[in-house]
């Protein structure tokens, strides 16, 4: 993996994953970019992000590994495919707070179609992430309480909504 600054407004980072588990080979580069804009004499920024990924799949069953009789869902023969998608995202932030929203498989790509009469397809689908965070200060100055929440939405599951709290102590210890 790899991440870093390309100037004082953007930076660009990405990762290879690489893993192999007979009869299954995986492997997947992901490319992500990001810009920055102050908006408050670099007190508020909005931050925009761009991310694409290639993915690369093989499933190669011997005939013995094969349960006997026929399968559409099986056969002997070596599965390959390469396919891409996308990733956008939205950062608004300054020292107290915090507020973003992403999405993930945007072009929701598939491996390859339903099988017969499948009850779901084979498309990668769509996430969606919301978050949040604002910083009080409590007690005096050196003590800051920091609530904060992270939305999942994921196509054709529930909402998920994480609700955390840090206690801070002069900046460098929390809990």
């Amino acid at each position: 993996s790899y991440h870093g600054e390309l100037n004082s407004r953007s930076a660009m980072g990405g990762y290879l994953m690489f893993d192999k588990a007979t009869p299954a080979l995986q492997a997947n580069l992901h490319l992500n970019y990001a810009y920055r804009v102050p908006l408050n004499y670099d007190k508020v920024h909005l931050s925009f992000g761009l991310g694409a990924k290639l993915m690369y799949y093989n499933l190669d069953f011997k005939s013995e590994d094969l349960p006997p009789g026929p399968d559409d869902a099986y056969d002997a023969n070596s599965y390959d495919n390469t396919l891409g998608d996308a990733s956008a995202g939205t950062y608004l932030y300054d020292r107290n707070f915090y507020l973003g929203f992403s999405a993930t498989n945007l072009f929701q790509s598939t491996f390859n179609p339903a099988i017969g009469s499948s009850p779901t397809s084979n498309k990668v689908f769509k996430n969606y992430y919301g978050m949040g965070a604002y910083r009080f200060y409590i007690i005096n100055k050196d003590w800051q309480l920091e609530p904060s929440f992270l939305l999942r939405k994921m196509v054709l599951h529930k909402n998920v909504i994480d609700i955390t709290t840090r206690i801070i102590y002069i900046e460098n210890t929390w809990g």
